[in-house]
């Protein structure tokens, strides 16, 4: 931020009423804690589905410290950003700090679901200021961990399919597979609580976040679905499917969507209001305010008195790191060999075949062992 960081946030609170902040340091005025929550992102989470996201990002900086951003989703699936904070250790009070500064900025909502990756401090966090909340994990780093301890395909897949069905019976078969491929990797999954991870066991919505043609008809409102070989009952009056996946997504199914295209239904009417065109437009009817030049800034003598000094961190000795760490999940397009004589792919001039004069190499080796018999 330009400027002092109180000033900073100041102009900001200035420009953009209902704004929440809160900065925080030690007793010898170095900078400890920061959260900033914008009026626009406070207007529009009421709007966006009960469920955050939060991840913490170690800082590459000259001062270190983690920065903690919280998301949600809108209407239109997209991330819609809440708060963000700098810390200089992640930590137990870190979190509990920021979590408790979050509880201020933004109301608590009912059936309110935390998502992270697997960190015991943000764990500690949510169970100290948000215990009527429930804290589940993310997918995506729970099958990134698999693969830092060399999981196969045979392992993953069903892992991956059982932790997004809709349903106990097909959860239990998969992991029943997955057992029998790799027992080990089994028993370090179940460690954790399927409560937390997988769709079926899930006690609240997580509105994943993480056909065929079907026909036959019961009633106006019910229909019996066939699907490759398996029969689905739904009904539109209650918005239930035998899949689950109408009423735990609040979006139709397949199913659904082949009952409502039978009755030349509207299938908007079947959405949740979190997928309306309406919620998102609300989510994003504010705006921010920029601080402008800091020139023209109104600065209070009590604000800009006040003394924020650099955190107390050990300066590590070398070249800072530039490049950043390729993860297990993401790969990576190797180099290929191109020769300098043909200038062919696959091959260097040292092995070059193709082209009409011999290298050197293959000569002196041949006249070398011409002679033996």
């Amino acid at each position: 931020m330009a400027g002092k960081p109180p000033m900073t946030l100041h102009m900001m609170v200035h420009r953009n009423p209902g704004t929440y902040i809160s900065i925080k340091r030690d007793e010898q005025n170095r900078f400890a804690y920061m959260f900033f929550d914008p009026a626009v992102s406070i207007a529009g989470w009421s709007y966006c589905r009960p469920i955050i996201a939060v991840d913490a990002m170690v800082l590459k900086s000259k001062y270190h410290g983690v920065l903690f951003v919280v998301v949600s989703k809108d209407a239109n699936n997209q991330i819609f950003h809440l708060s963000f904070s700098v810390a200089d250790p992640e930590n137990n009070e870190a979190y509990i700090s920021f979590f408790g500064e979050m509880r201020k900025a933004i109301q608590v909502r009912r059936e309110l679901v935390f998502l992270s990756y697997r960190n015991q401090s943000i764990t500690n966090g949510i169970r100290n200021v948000y215990p009527e909340a429930h804290h589940g994990i993310c997918l995506y780093h729970f099958e990134k961990n698999l693969k830092q301890r060399h999981a196969k395909a045979t392992v993953i897949n069903p892992f991956q399919s059982a932790a997004r069905s809709y349903k106990l019976e097909v959860f239990n078969q998969l992991m029943s597979q997955l057992k029998s491929v790799d027992k080990k990797t089994y028993i370090y999954i179940m460690e954790e609580p399927p409560e937390r991870w997988a769709q079926s066991w899930f006690p609240r919505r997580r509105y994943d976040m993480l056909t065929k043609n079907m026909v036959s008809n019961l009633d106006l409102m019910l229909f019996k679905i066939n699907s490759e070989g398996i029969k689905f009952i739904v009904d539109l009056k209650k918005r239930t499917c035998d899949c689950l996946e109408f009423q735990l997504d609040e979006l139709p199914c397949p199913h659904a969507i082949a009952a409502i295209n039978k009755r030349y239904f509207q299938k908007s009417v079947y959405f949740s209001k979190w997928y309306s065109k309406e919620t998102w437009f609300k989510t994003y009817e504010g705006h921010v305010n920029i601080v402008g030049d800091q020139k023209s800034w109104d600065i209070p003598q009590t604000v800009e008195s006040e003394i924020t000094k650099h955190p107390d961190v050990e300066i590590l000795q070398g070249r800072r790191q530039k490049k950043r760490h390729i993860p297990v999940t993401e790969s990576v397009q190797l180099k290929s060999t191109k020769c300098s004589r043909c200038k062919q792919v696959g091959h260097n001039r040292t092995t070059c075949l193709p082209s009409p004069a011999p290298h050197p190499y293959f000569k002196k080796h041949t006249e070398k062992y011409s002679n033996i018999q």
